[in-house]
């Protein structure tokens, strides 16, 4: 198994940017429910050996999100929050992202993720007061961020497979979205969110055939359109 490393930062690091950013996303693909976005940023003097209260040995447990179960991700969420500089969480409405359309949303979740990061982060703080924090350099997984300059940022492909801290933000994005649709599931329990968390499975797809769309369904996105 190929696990992320700390090569991009330390190579950032020694040219002398300090707060380089990692970030990806979650729920580009989903029928239903928002997208979030994740922005780590680590201390470069930081000892990764050490995780403050995780079961699981790290940083091997930070690696791309998809490839942890639900109490890798959960560990590794508190963990990250633990010992982060900071983190950051941009959200995306599903009426945003039918208004928009969701390369563009993208952007925004991206853009609200670096609005948000907090130092010395905490998953029950909200928004960071302003000034906002302004990291120095950006590693996004596979994309590049409109309005900032190219010799700022890196997109680099499968980078939640290669680069620590886009693992770490992709972590954040997917744990804290499921917990918003676990939370939709309890408001329309008829649609099984909790389960698929708004992907397109044969469960979901059944669901909005017996009752159509609910409220949280993106309306641009097929087959929820032909309904």
């Amino acid at each position: 198994m190929i696990l992320p490393t700390f090569d991009f930062e330390k190579e950032l690091w020694s040219q002398g940017y300090q707060l380089v950013v990692g970030l990806d996303e979650a729920g580009r693909g989903p029928l239903a429910g928002p997208m979030l976005a994740g922005a780590v940023i680590f201390n470069k003097n930081l000892d990764v050996s050490v995780g403050a209260r995780c079961i699981v040995p790290l940083p091997a447990i930070i690696r791309d999100s998809k490839t942890l179960s639900k109490k890798q991700r959960e560990e590794a969420y508190d963990w990250i929050y633990d010992v982060a500089y900071a983190v950051g969480v941009g959200r995306v409405e599903h009426t945003e992202i039918d208004d928009v359309g969701i390369t563009a949303a993208e952007q925004i979740a991206f853009k609200r993720a670096v609005l948000n990061l907090i130092v010395g982060a905490d998953p029950c703080v909200g928004p960071a007061f302003e000034p906002a924090l302004k990291p120095d350099f950006f590693l996004i997984d596979a994309f590049k961020i409109n309005d900032v300059s190219p010799e700022r940022q890196r997109g680099i492909i499968k980078g939640d497979q290669k680069v620590f801290t886009i693992a770490a933000a992709s972590i954040i994005a997917k744990v804290t979205r499921d917990k918003i649709m676990r939370e939709f599931d309890k408001q329309f329990p008829r649609y099984g969110f909790a389960k698929h968390v708004g992907y397109g499975t044969k469960m979901h797809l059944e669901t909005l055939r017996k009752y159509g769309p609910c409220e949280i369904h993106r309306k641009t996105f097929k087959p929820v359109s032909s309904y």
